[in-house]
């Protein structure tokens, strides 16, 4: 096998895009990056790093930037709607609800933007039209929106790394759209407005009846990032945060979604809604599929094999993702099938651990007022216990227990392409 410098084309400038972007190009492979929105999105919840995903970012040289712009998160309370604090619970290592890195998803975005934009080129306002595979390659349709122009090149290979909803994955496995996205009937609305007085470097989440809740958190930058959350299992909730529906329709449905109920925080919250320029709703689900790979096309984060928020992996298993699959494509860069295989090979038991939702999932989203009440007063149980010390013998046993994944070496990266033949 001949040593090959390859034409990549990837499909999303989020967290896996940009990450893999950086690897292949440090191997000296030919990376384009092409992302729908017209420029880089600001706008997204906190997102944290863990375990294998912080060793990645060590590696890449930019532990030290990121950690410049955390939140700087003290940890999580649960505060009923008088404002009455019934649970804390700090940030104290590898369980903890709060990571050791948060960070809003826009900043880090920016980052591996920043760090890889020099070898990589990005294209914004683009998406992939059309593709035809090759025995050489395959051939690529770019449609500009601002321009509304078509534009034919060549690759390949193509990475997708477009989210949940993947057009590109839907073509290559010439199934719907929605066929690998298994539901949790979740949905979520986030924005950020002012910090105030009330706010400090604690994340606060409420809860209400009808499986609603209400999260605060810090940002580190004088902003306050609210996270709006609610089951439904009717359709009108799913029509609402595509993408297709206005940003007005979506802050109309979330109001009148909480206007049955009174908090001490609501109406600013509310307020901060309405006038909100990054407002980002989504569906919370979880991609699941046979195959990461499909000719020249293969699967990257949320396409592939999304979490959910639930899990507090998301951007841990893109970032690792990322590295894996960049690792692989170098190993083996004249047989893409055997690099998507092992790509798959590599990650897929430690994806299918960290997808497991805890079997409490659904009983912290009470209908009932009696079962919010219910909640608070096991949560305060929960909190109480820890103080008591219960807590060490429980974090024992949770990072014991934690999915792990071997990583490819860093140096994979730096191996001349003569040997890597």
């Amino acid at each position: 096998m001949s040593a090959k410098s390859l034409q990549v084309l990837i499909s999303g400038a989020g967290i896996g895009g940009p990450v893999a972007a950086y690897w292949l190009a440090k191997a000296g492979h030919d990376v384009t990056v092409i992302e729908r929105a017209p420029m880089l999105r600001k706008e997204g919840q906190t997102v944290d790093i863990r375990k294998e995903g912080l060793k990645v970012i060590e590696w890449m040289g930019i532990r030290r930037q990121i950690d410049e712009r955390t939140t700087k998160e003290a940890g999580i309370r649960l505060v009923d709607t008088k404002g009455k604090v019934w649970a804390a619970f700090p940030q104290t290592g590898d369980t903890s609800f709060t990571s050791e890195v948060e960070i809003v998803r826009g900043e880090l975005a920016m980052l591996f933007y920043e760090i890889s934009k020099s070898n990589v080129k990005y294209i914004f306002g683009t998406t992939i039209h059309d593709f035809t595979e090759t025995d050489d390659g395959v051939n690529v349709t770019l449609k500009s929106h601002s321009h509304d122009e078509l534009q034919q090149e060549k690759f390949d290979i193509i990475i997708a790394a477009e989210g949940l909803y993947s057009r590109t994955r839907a073509k290559a496995f010439q199934e719907d759209i929605g066929k690998p996205i298994h539901s949790l009937n979740a949905f979520s609305t986030s924005f950020s407005l002012p910090a105030d007085k009330s706010d400090t470097l604690w994340a606060s989440a409420t809860m209400f009846p009808k499986k609603r809740a209400v999260l605060t958190r810090p940002d580190g930058f004088g902003r306050t990032r609210v996270t709006i959350n609610w089951f439904d299992q009717g359709g009108d909730a799913r029509a609402i945060v595509h993408p297709s529906t206005t940003i007005d329709k979506q802050k109309e449905f979330v109001q009148l979604r909480f206007q049955d109920v009174s908090s001490w925080n609501l109406p600013r919250l509310l307020k901060g809604l309405a006038v909100s320029d990054d407002l980002y709703s989504s569906e919370i689900g979880q991609t699941k599929t046979s195959s990461w790979s499909r000719g020249r096309v293969v699967l990257l984060g949320d396409t592939a094999y999304c979490p959910s928020a639930m899990t507090g992996m998301g951007t841990t298993a893109a970032i690792v993702g990322a590295y894996v699959l960049a690792a692989e494509i170098v190993r083996q860069p004249a047989d893409h099938a055997k690099a998507f295989k092992a790509y798959d090979t590599h990650l897929r038991s430690w994806i299918e651990q960290i997808q497991q939702l805890s079997p409490g999932v659904s009983l912290a989203a009470p209908s009932s007022r009696i079962g919010v009440g219910i909640l608070y007063w096991v949560v305060y149980v929960i909190s109480l216990l820890l103080k008591l010390g219960v807590g060490d013998l429980m974090s024992k046993i949770l990072i014991a227990s934690h999915p792990r994944v071997a990583l490819p070496p860093v140096s994979t990266f730096d191996t001349p392409a003569e040997a890597r033949s």
